[in-house]
């Protein structure tokens, strides 16, 4: 059972990543081209809250007193908010409009990584549900600002 949670908390997230880029490719041209920059500005945002987020609350990783060892080497950093979390949640959640039932694949393995990475003693629960909060906020930002950017312009009406 160690070896699978090791496994799903460190290399999951490729699997995530693959399955994402896979789905993306799979829709329909204009789709693409508009996941493609939803997805910039999400994980522009993304990466912005996990800084903030970061940078608001220092929380040492279960470890990093000494009473717990992580399963596998991992720095003594803060662990707030869980980076593998937050990344495979805000992958998830931007395909949420285009493909539901690969979506909701991604965020269990999402959900599944953040329990694995709690079980390996290198984040608290905390950590974890911050990153999802994190993670859809960044896929709703880049939904919303994403979609404006590819939105069609207007053209003003020819003057006299």
């Amino acid at each position: 059972m160690r070896t699978a949670v090791v496994a799903v908390a460190e290399y999951a997230i490729y699997l995530v990543t693959v399955a994402f880029a896979v789905s993306c490719w799979r829709l329909p041209k204009p789709s693409r081209r508009v996941i493609a920059v939803q997805l910039l500005v999400a994980t522009a945002a993304t990466v912005a809250l996990v800084g903030l987020a970061a940078l608001a609350y220092h929380h040492p990783r279960p470890f990093a007193d000494g009473q717990l060892q992580p399963w596998f080497p991992h720095d003594p950093d803060s662990g707030f908010p869980s980076d593998h979390t937050t990344a495979t949640t805000m992958m998830a959640a931007l395909l949420w409009p285009y493909r539901r039932a690969v979506a909701a694949a991604l965020m269990a393995a999402a959900a599944m990584i953040g329990v694995a990475r709690v079980l390996a003693h290198v984040h608290w629960p905390v950590d974890v549900v911050a990153a999802i909060g994190i993670g859809v906020t960044g896929a709703a930002l880049g939904w919303w600002l994403g979609g404006l950017m590819m939105r069609p312009r207007r053209r003003a009406p020819a003057g006299p």
